[in-house]
């Protein structure tokens, strides 16, 4: 493996996005399963974007960030180029196909709608994920001072409780966490060294949650449980990827994974209008034949021709 690359970032990232893309929102075009969403699926989700949250804070923090303003506006022109342009080109698919009316877009677009509901289906997670960018640098300058950045992420908590939507408020303390454990990894060492004992406390909280003896009401246990679920997956998958040798296709599915989940809302719509089977089975079958793949191919092409376009117009 490239001693570089973290392996297992990758395969967190791929497993999530596909999991998002061919169960959790597929389910959302056709009534073939209308078990898809249970107590077991929906906690699932939690901790699936707890963890994507939680990744996209830990690579933040590995980055060797001198904090100045010439370095913070380096920092977000790089996250700008990185997911804008992307993001922007998802809106006006989301757009085209109906998807979200104009107002909603044009809010996402201004990075607003987590503070002025409604957010655009599916799209509110990377409006999300932008907006703790934004404040990923201040808390990376105090990432080695516990005091401070206690009282700093807990100041930014508030407002998102209060002045944010259900959601942001959820899933910051799984990037302030992850970006305090990769600027501290002896925390994160500790963790694994209780990682079966973790992972028990993990499995009763589970059980709790979905019979019901847990409930979001609890926002303290929501919040725990979520990001000891993030922490667990990030440590397995670690591990995994240690032992795999062939790591080509995590790294294509990681790869992929951004423009699957900007784009396929869309292509499920687009598939959808142009054929539908009337059969319940049948249209399972053409989702997963036809759309998804078509929206494997789709993001990979779109994902590989716009980090051509920006290497070519970077490289002078």
């Amino acid at each position: 493996m490239k001693p570089e690359r973290n392996y297992g970032i990758d395969l967190i990232r791929g497993i999530s996005v596909f999991y998002i893309v061919s169960y959790w929102h597929l389910f959302n075009y056709t009534q073939a399963f209308r078990g898809y969403y249970n107590p077991f699926t929906h906690n699932l989700t939690r901790i699936i974007l707890a963890s994507f949250v939680f990744i996209s804070g830990y690579l933040i923090a590995s980055k060797n960030l001198k904090i100045n303003w010439q370095n913070i506006i380096t920092f977000w022109r790089k996250r700008l180029i990185r997911i804008y342009p992307l993001y922007a080109l998802a809106l006006l698919l989301f757009y085209w196909q109906d998807i979200a009316n104009s107002q909603t877009l044009i809010k996402a677009a201004f990075l607003l709608s987590m503070f002025f509901p409604p957010a655009p289906y599916t799209l509110w997670f990377i409006t999300m994920i932008m907006i703790f960018y934004l404040v990923a640098p201040f808390l990376l300058k105090y990432a080695n001072n516990l005091t401070i950045y206690l009282v700093l992420t807990g100041l930014l908590w508030l407002i998102f409780l209060f002045k944010g939507t259900s959601e942001i408020s959820l899933y910051f303390p799984s990037f302030a966490l992850a970006m305090w454990l990769r600027a501290n990894p002896g925390w994160l060492n500790k963790l694994q060294q209780q990682q079966f004992i973790l992972t028990i406390i993990f499995v009763i909280l589970f059980v709790l949650k979905i019979t019901g003896y847990l409930t979001m009401k609890w926002l303290g246990i929501e919040i725990f449980f979520i990001n000891l679920g993030a922490i667990l997956f990030y440590l397995y998958s670690y591990q995994i990827m240690n032992r795999v040798k062939y790591t080509g296709l995590i790294e294509q599915m990681s790869y992929v994974s951004f423009g699957m989940y900007l784009f396929h809302r869309p292509i499920f719509s687009l598939t959808k209008s142009v054929f539908f089977p009337s059969s319940e089975t049948a249209q399972v079958i053409y989702l997963l034949g036809v759309a998804l793949p078509l929206t494997i191919i789709i993001s990979w092409l779109i994902q590989k021709l716009y980090d051509r376009f920006v290497l070519s117009w970077l490289k002078p």
